[in-house]
């Protein structure tokens, strides 16, 4: 952990990111060290003197264990335990190093690993390349899953439910507040929950409102973003902060204090996690009788897809051959797209476009090979 904590992230000199309530990349670390850890406590084997056969062991225990909501499926995915494998064949490189066993971890070592190449981009847009380790026991990556975004008509369900539920004048502003701020940034959870009342108090005072967004997932370096903001939204936001969230914090912090952040708990005026403000749209998923699967991310997909059809639209765009002269060559839209929504690579959002184009095939009158489906946004 210590050998971490000095590694620089990607296109940073900060060292791994620490943010966000699991700790970040450094916490993602720690949670998937410990496993290893506390299986070499029970069985009482240094983790030195693990065999191949050991690991393989430990990974298949992960693969079998199931979920605490629903046991007869997987806890993980192939994906997830291949991550946390990884790092377990990180730390026991470590330790074998410490050890003087330069190759305990090494195609022919104790620990029989293998060391593969990956290709990612930096800030500046550059493409890298790095390598990690990889173990015969790791199963084959999972497909990749279908972005599918949130549609009209299921955000006017929760935003119903969010009215209807039983509960405080307070808790259904916030809930409301929360649907039209993941729908309007596009925002990440995470950074939904370092929002603070200083962000909404700064875009108030611009004549082109935009409001500033924690930049997550930025490889251990703290950035921002500034996201159009309908004024509508804007008020709504400052009315929250004048009012309702005004009245918990005098309540609950009698001498003053504010630690600033936008969304806070009424029964203790503390900030809320991202886990909490996951759990919010679950109940209110629950609650309107959406039987679909709803989760925060797709709001995000919805916002990104729909900066894809305004585009279509501008530029009315009429057939496959417009298509590929003003949105396959559009470099600068998909920066100005990777500005508003905080993604590294502008080739990420290659898949959004795509749906883009699906969505709009009706309008765009072709209805080729490109336009495979349709969706609602």
């Amino acid at each position: 952990m210590l050998s971490l904590f000095n590694r620089k992230g990607r296109g940073s000199k900060r060292g791994l990111s620490r943010s966000g309530q699991d700790g970040g990349t450094m916490g993602v670390y720690a949670a998937s060290l410990s496993q290893l850890l506390r299986r070499c406590y029970q069985d009482k084997i240094d983790p030195i003197m693990l065999t191949d056969g050991d690991f393989a062991d430990y990974i298949t225990e992960l693969r079998e264990e199931g979920s605490p909501t629903s046991p007869s499926e997987p806890k993980r995915t192939e994906d997830t335990i291949s991550a946390i494998g990884r790092v377990w064949l990180d730390f026991l490189g470590v330790v074998g190093r410490l050890h003087g066993f330069e190759n305990f971890v090494a195609p022919e070592g104790r620990i029989r690993a293998t060391e593969e190449a990956y290709h990612y981009y930096d800030k500046l847009g550059r493409k890298r390349s790095g390598t990690y380790l990889s173990h015969h026991s790791f199963g084959p990556p999972a497909r990749a899953k279908k972005r599918n975004p949130i549609t009209a008509e299921q955000i006017a369900l929760l935003k119903d439910a969010a009215r209807k539920e039983k509960s405080s004048l307070f808790v259904k502003v916030r809930r409301s507040l929360l649907i039209d701020l993941f729908t309007d940034t596009g925002a990440r959870r995470s950074e939904i929950e370092q929002l603070t009342i200083d962000d909404v108090k700064a875009a108030k005072k611009l004549k082109n409102p935009t409001l500033r967004l924690t930049t997550l997932k930025q490889h251990g370096e703290l950035s921002f973003r500034e996201v159009p903001i309908l004024p509508t939204l804007l008020h709504h936001l400052n009315n929250y902060v004048e009012r309702q969230r005004n009245d918990i914090m005098k309540k609950k912090y009698k001498d003053g204090t504010d630690h600033r952040r936008f969304f806070v708990s009424e029964r203790n005026g503390r900030p809320l996690s991202s886990k909490y403000l996951y759990n919010e749209i679950k109940k209110l998923k629950v609650a309107s009788g959406i039987e679909t699967p709803i989760f925060p991310h797709m709001f995000r997909h919805r916002f990104i897809t729909k900066l894809f059809i305004d585009l279509i639209r501008t530029h009315q765009i009429t057939n496959e051959d417009d298509f590929r002269r003003n949105l396959l060559n559009t470099e600068i839209f998909k920066l100005q797209v990777t500005q508003w929504t905080g993604h590294l690579d502008p080739d990420s959002i290659n898949a959004y476009l795509h749906l883009a184009l699906a969505a709009s095939a009706d309008y765009c009158g072709f209805h080729g090979h490109l336009a495979t489906h349709s969706i609602s946004i």
